[in-house]
């Protein structure tokens, strides 16, 4: 998306890294937890993709526990980027509805990833679907077909 035109940010708040890291080729670059942890400023955050025209903030260098007392700030951050960019993805990890809570705002979407329809993934789904987010899409890699997609659910590969 980001190379046809649009501004397109990745927000990665996976705990590993595993989002950013193969665009920056490393996860030594300052990010989200230190922009939290009040030890960078946005610009000091925000890096380039190696392989697109696409921004990145990786999950930074800070301490996380130390970043996590002002996860408060989280929604402020995500008004500041979604002005900024056309397209914002945050990428949360495993997480469930009440951790991604203060991410969303008018227009977010919430895509579910995952390589086998299991009891997991369609207890992850329900729990969403119930706690506010109805339009929930399953994603899985290119070329694969899931088993057994949940009735009335769209998907994305």
């Amino acid at each position: 998306m980001s190379d046809a035109g649009l501004r397109v940010l990745l927000l990665d708040l996976t705990a590993s890294g595993a989002a950013s890291r193969p665009m920056l080729d490393s996860g030594l670059f300052p990010g989200i937890t230190n922009l939290l942890a009040s030890e960078a400023q946005f610009s000091d955050v925000i890096h380039p993709d190696l392989y697109s025209d696409a921004h990145v903030i990786p999950v930074g260098t800070a301490d996380p526990v130390k970043a996590m007392r002002a996860a408060d700030r989280l929604p402020i951050i995500m008004q500041s980027l979604t002005t900024a960019y056309d397209l914002v993805v945050v990428e949360c990890g495993p997480a469930d509805a009440q951790g991604i809570s203060r991410l969303v705002g008018d227009g977010t979407e919430v895509f579910l990833s995952m390589l086998e329809a299991d009891e997991e993934v369609t207890q992850a789904a329900v729990k969403l679907i119930e706690n506010g987010y109805p339009d929930v899409t399953l994603v899985t890699p290119v070329g694969h077909e899931p088993g057994n997609p949940l009735p009335g659910r769209r998907s994305a590969a």
